[in-house]
């Protein structure tokens, strides 16, 4: 799941001319489930538009907006886009490129993609995976510092960390910690014994170019 977050919306408003006319799209998937681009959201930033005097011309939450296999075939229930000059989007950033490649519109973010993560018990859970290209979270017990960890270090916690806080805020936990604690439930700290080699960032970089058929 990609966790979003609204933007500050008077800074939106502010860069939004009177001229357009605005369609708000929301995604049924990752933005919905967050509740912060389903009906409800769509709605209300509708209503917010609406009330600074702009044009808005409908919305709709559709259902997957990163995967888009025909842009006709997702606006066929919704011909009033055609009077649309400007998408707003509210969905993470991959949505929104996705929605203006398919449209070929200019199409505008509604919201903060902050990283990929999911929801468990009821709680959003950041920062599980930095999509590295080069997954090793086998080697400490199912978490991630390259994500969790501010500084992304592969081999134990730096000088910052105090009493199992990262050095940025007591409020948030040192990843190192965390990894310790797992390794002692199972008896296994060789995590901690050996030396683990920095990322090879170019894993990340698909160097035949961004499209690939599937």
């Amino acid at each position: 799941m990609i966790i979003s977050r609204q933007k500050d919306l008077a800074v939106l408003f502010e860069g939004l001319s009177s001229d357009d006319a605005f369609f708000v799209v929301g995604c049924g998937k990752c933005a919905e489930k967050l509740r912060v681009g389903g009906q409800r959201e769509v709605e209300e930033i509708s209503h917010r538009l609406v009330e600074r005097g702009l044009r808005v011309v409908g919305s709709r939450v559709i259902s997957t907006a990163c995967s888009i296999n025909s842009w006709e075939e997702t606006v066929s229930e919704m011909p009033e886009i055609d009077d649309a000059t400007v998408l707003l989007v509210m969905a993470c950033g991959n949505g929104v490129s996705m929605i203006s490649k398919a449209s070929q519109m200019k199409t505008l973010p509604v919201l903060d993609t902050t990283s990929i993560g999911g929801v468990c018990h009821g709680y959003i859970i950041h920062e599980q995976c930095a999509a590295c290209a080069e997954c090793n979270t086998h080697l400490y017990h199912g978490l991630c510092p390259t994500a969790q960890c501010p500084k992304g270090l592969q081999n134990g916690p730096c000088g910052g960390s105090i009493d199992g806080t990262c050095e940025i805020g007591i409020e948030r936990s040192c990843v190192w910690s965390q990894i310790y604690e797992e390794a002692e439930k199972c008896g296994s700290l060789k995590v901690f014994t050996k030396l683990h080699p920095p990322k090879d960032h170019s894993k990340k970089v698909r160097r035949e170019g961004i499209l690939e058929k599937i």
